[in-house]
């Protein structure tokens, strides 16, 4: 088995919205391993706070596109081989079901799962070829429970554990992974106003470092879903 300073730099990793939260520090800390991470993003601007570091290269385009998928994989491809596809994306309207429009499902549900098919058709394939290979979907506490004004958000994450199972049963028998990672709160400001429970909220490098830690292969464990819920502190 490689070293870890080894599995790091032979490899390239895609992080689907790796420009902000998570995603960006999820690109940081590969990056910072020896990694070379490919970021996806919509927003050309916050990519470029990622692309002082020469491990990360920023790659703009909607994760709801085919085609930006299949040339992103590509370009990773043409760098060193893809280990690892991460999928943070996301987008999010609150407010009561009434409210909700034909365009807010499409940005919200089909930013988590035609985001995750799209990454998922284009990435298999490769792991296939090598045996190897990491899917890691990062869905929300809130796919085994509820809260208000977020209909459609809980709908998308409830869907995107799903389909984490159903491909866990395609792939059965082989030595590729998918995880998905189901966080509570996270200091971060994907919801306006901020979490709705700070004091339990989680930091997102606090955890990136230790979905980080999933990463490189570890004999025959295989960490296929796992929930995540912050501390409560009194400070």
């Amino acid at each position: 088995m490689k070293t870890n300073s080894t599995f790091w730099s032979e490899y390239s990793f895609l992080i689907a919205g790796g420009s902000s939260g998570l995603g960006k520090e999820f690109a940081r800390l590969i990056a910072k391993r020896g990694g070379t991470v490919i970021a996806l993003a919509r927003s050309k601007e916050k990519l470029e706070s990622l692309s002082t570091d020469p491990n990360i290269h920023s790659y703009s385009g909607d994760i709801r596109e085919e085609t930006t998928i299949k040339e992103a994989i590509e370009y990773c491809e043409s760098l060193k081989p893809l280990f690892c596809v991460i999928h943070c994306a996301g987008i999010l309207h609150l407010g009561d079901v009434v409210e909700n429009e034909e365009n807010h499902y499409h940005d919200i549900v089909d930013t988590q799962l035609l985001g995750a098919l799209w990454l998922a058709k284009f990435s298999i394939p490769l792991f296939r070829k090598r045996n190897e290979g990491l899917l890691m979907l990062v869905g929300s506490s809130l796919a085994h429970e509820t809260g208000p004004d977020s209909s459609l958000y809980i709908a998308a994450k409830h869907g995107l554990l799903g389909f984490a199972k159903a491909l866990e049963q395609d792939l059965f028998g082989t030595n590729i992974r998918i995880t998905v990672v189901c966080p509570s709160d996270l200091k971060t400001d994907f919801i306006p106003g901020g979490p709705p429970h700070p004091y339990s909220a989680i930091s997102p490098t606090d955890l990136a470092e230790f979905l980080i830690s999933l990463i490189p292969p570890k004999s025959n464990l295989w960490i296929k879903h796992i929930d995540i819920q912050g501390l409560h502190h009194l400070d």
